[in-house]
């Protein structure tokens, strides 16, 4: 069984490479597939592939432990269109990126708000959906009558539309014609503290990677003070090392600036 995947080209003629895309904790391949579909229609000689990561998507079931080392072996074990030049990741998909990376031999690495650092869990965000959705399944065993109705239901706990209407892209249909959340959420947390013990300074050694960019969320509390400062003076003393700052953007960099995303990727070769 291997990862479910979703392969991108712009043309007939065979791929030289592949850039795979990673989405966060939560998330699901189709998360960045418009910016990869904007990655190959600016390099045509290269094949993207949006990825379901372990867990997620309709990658769920996998044999194997819900750990970033396996989501790695995951990503090795996929059978891609040309081999793997390239990795880009938001948020737990970004720390998967620099594990990924840290094999050595890729040309590009791009980080989307994710910190290379260990991390405690309790008390983010992330946990804090977690214990949302999970009090969604308490109180609504029957799942959702429509997608509006679960994205009301996520908005009555405070969280913005925006994250709504992301948690809804997992929905799926029920026999009876209902709405439910699928994911295993006690293996997503597993996830997510194996993403905070897990530390990949590693991928960013000078010479592991041809070229690598972190994408940041000026308003973002994921990558703090000490780790910024860190990797501008990796920034400083590389110049195969590039840090984007979108001052306005929170942790969804991408949604909140997604034209410095978009930069970004256009110009990555």
């Amino acid at each position: 069984m291997t990862l479910h995947h979703i392969v991108l080209r712009a043309g007939e003629r065979p791929p030289r490479g592949t850039v795979v895309f990673l989405h966060g904790l939560l998330g699901n391949a189709n998360n960045l597939r418009g910016f990869a579909r904007g990655f190959v229609d600016a390099h045509p000689t290269l094949a993207a592939v949006c990825v379901d990561l372990r867990e997620h998507g309709r990658s769920r079931g996998l044999p194997g432990s819900a750990t970033l080392a396996q989501c790695v072996a995951d990503l090795e074990a996929l059978p891609l269109p040309a081999p793997a030049v390239g990795v880009v990741g938001h948020s737990f998909g970004g720390k998967v990126a620099m594990a990924y990376a840290a094999r050595g031999g890729l040309e590009r690495l791009v980080v989307l708000d994710a910190t290379p650092s260990r991390r405690q869990t309790a008390g983010t965000e992330a946990l804090r959906v977690l214990e949302l959705l999970r009090d969604l399944d308490a109180r609504h065993p029957q799942g959702f009558a429509d997608r509006a109705g679960f994205e009301a239901a996520v908005q009555a706990f405070g969280e913005a539309p925006s994250i709504a209407a992301w948690l809804a892209m997992n929905l799926e249909r029920t026999d009876d014609g209902r709405r439910r959340f699928p994911l295993d959420l006690d293996a997503c947390e597993q996830l997510l503290h194996d993403y905070g013990a897990t530390d990949t300074w590693d991928a960013l050694a000078p010479g592991r990677v041809g070229k690598t960019v972190f994408v940041l969320g000026g308003r973002s509390p994921v990558v703090d003070e000490a780790d910024r400062d860190r990797l501008r003076a990796r920034a400083t003393d590389a110049i195969d090392f590039t840090i984007v700052t979108a001052e306005s953007a929170g942790h969804w960099v991408h949604v909140d600036a997604p034209e410095a995303v978009r930069e970004v990727l256009e110009n990555l070769y």
